[in-house]
């Protein structure tokens, strides 16, 4: 599966399709530590919430990379569909942890921040950034396997994306009844709610809070694979 992996993110970065995301992200991360000093989580929940978008982008194009025909030929070489389909995914998130790892060392390289962030800081904000782009990853990948096209998958990226946003207002404004509905949005704002609350809240609700992107990531991962094995031939 490594060796699949590598194959897929070589052919990746010999397309150029990489660049623009990443670029993207990387500009944007240079642009908010240009003026300091900053707060440590606030910081981290605005880069990881910036990396959930950026994702959807370099992930739709990543799994758009190979042709039908030459993703039939990497099926073959990995020797089954569910292990070419983690291949895909072990790629993404290696992309995405690369861009996790600049979001949290570059301010403190820079000493943008108004303190030396703390273990638990540090150790919370790249789980932010890794766990928020996991989500964003399965969601992509999810999409792909309806055919749509590449605008129609981004559109519904777009929308994904302004629900996450909102989702804690959407969960405040349903009636009481109905405020488990507001699980189904991805946990983005229940990331941010953390990481921006974190002083006044006790550390079970912190970790809670923080362990819904990875409660996420294991339904949406459980929903693929369940999905491959129910085709034939995976």
């Amino acid at each position: 599966m490594i060796s699949t992996s590598v194959y897929l993110l070589r052919d990746f970065f010999r397309s150029h399709r990489y660049f623009a995301p990443m670029f993207s992200y990387a500009a944007f991360v240079a642009w908010m530590y240009m003026v300091v000093p900053n707060p440590v989580l606030e910081s981290y929940s605005t880069s990881a919430t910036l990396l959930f978008a950026v994702t959807g982008w370099l992930t739709l194009n990543l799994l758009r990379t190979e042709s039908p025909v030459q993703g039939q030929l990497t099926v073959l070489h990995a020797g089954s569909r569910i292990r070419y389909e983690a291949a895909r995914l072990l790629a993404a998130f290696l992309l995405t942890a690369a861009m996790s790892v600049l979001a949290l060392l570059l301010p403190v390289l820079r000493g943008a921040f108004v303190h030396r962030p703390s273990g638990l800081e540090l150790a919370s904000g790249l789980y932010a950034h890794l766990s928020l782009s996991l989500v964003m990853i399965l969601l992509v990948w999810l999409l792909s396997f309806t055919g749509r096209n590449y605008l129609d998958i981004l559109l519904s990226l777009i929308f994904v994306l302004a629900a996450s946003l909102g989702g804690k207002g959407i969960e405040q404004w349903l009636p009481q009844v109905l405020r488990p509905v507001a699980w189904l949005i991805p946990p983005v704002f229940r990331v941010n709610d953390a990481l921006f609350n974190q002083p006044t809240y006790s550390t079970p609700h912190y970790l809670g809070l923080l362990a819904a992107p990875a409660l996420y990531a294991l339904i949406l991962a459980a929903a693929g694979f369940w999905r491959l094995g129910r085709r034939p031939h995976s």
